[in-house]
């Protein structure tokens, strides 16, 4: 199955197809492990959303909020309300300047820019179909001048022996 690139976070965790995460758990646990587990929400979980969010949907970097320096009293509990009413993530100070650090650490890492922008390739190419005609995969909407470019600078090329 490919990457998903043409989904927000949000809809790709509300699809009810199988996650890598959940493949995962069936193949190291068993596929009760996965049907019965109870889902954890922690700030591990938000603070990888939010450095996710951040990187690679910027456009919705307002929905990354930062909030008080902890999440006791009725000040973290007023924002936390208003930031799941607003469906955004509401992170502590100090989180949210290790989201924006480790946000701009990948902005700043070229290799990880370059995929970014061949993801954007991939991602525009892809719209090129109408969703009733959409082929398995990115690649397989490409125009042969386009592949044939992209295979030149090394992006889509498949390992042989």
């Amino acid at each position: 199955m490919p990457v998903r690139i043409d989904q927000t976070n949000e809809v790709y965790h509300l699809d009810p197809a199988l996650s890598a995460s959940g493949a995962k758990t069936i193949a190291m646990q068993s596929p009760a492990h996965f049907k019965y587990a109870k889902r954890k929400v922690t700030t591990a979980f938000d603070l990888g959303t939010a450095v996710h969010t951040l990187v690679l949907e910027p456009h919705l970097s307002s929905t990354v909020w930062c909030g008080p320096e902890t999440r006791r009293g009725s000040a973290w509990k007023d924002q936390y309300a208003a930031a799941a009413e607003e469906g955004a993530i509401l992170l502590t100070e100090g989180d949210y300047q290790i989201a924006v650090d480790m946000a701009n650490s990948v902005r700043s890492n070229a290799a990880a820019m370059e995929l970014q922008k061949t993801l954007r390739i991939l991602k525009s190419a892809h719209k090129c179909c109408t969703p009733r005609a959409r082929p398995a995969g990115p690649r397989a909407c490409f125009g042969r001048e386009r592949r044939r470019r992209l295979q030149q600078q090394g992006i889509g090329r498949t390992p042989t022996p």
